[in-house]
C-alpha cells in the first residue's frame, strides 16, 4: 500500500463561551491564541498514520478578494521515500 499526505481545507465554526469585561475584551482574548486546543481523533481501522492539525483563529476569513486561511483546495502528495522502503522489504 502506498503512503499519501493529504492536506484538506476545513471549514468550521467554533463557538466559545468566555468571561470578559466587554465584547472588545472578549475579542482580544480569543484572537491572542494559544488558549484552545483541537485534538483530532480517528478510528483505528481508518488506515491513518498520523494527523497534523494547523489552525488559527481569524476575525474574518475573506476580505474582498483576499483569503486568510491556510489552504483553499485539497492537495495530495505521494511519499516516495516511504514507498521505496516498502519496496525493499
Amino acid at each position: 500500500m502506498k503512503t499519501y499526505y493529504i492536506e484538506a481545507p476545513v471549514v468550521m465554526k467554533l463557538m466559545i463561551g468566555m468571561r470578559a469585561e466587554s465584547m472588545e475584551d472578549a475579542k482580544e482574548k480569543i484572537l491572542e491564541g494559544g488558549k484552545i486546543s483541537l485534538n483530532p481523533e480517528y478510528k483505528e481501522d481508518a488506515n491513518i498514520d498520523f494527523v497534523d492539525l494547523e489552525w488559527e483563529i481569524h476575525e474574518q476569513v475573506v476580505q474582498g478578494n483576499v483569503y486568510y486561511g491556510n489552504i483553499n483546495e485539497l492537495e495530495i502528495e505521494l511519499d516516495d521515500f516511504l514507498d521505496d522502503e516498502d519496496d525493499d522489504q
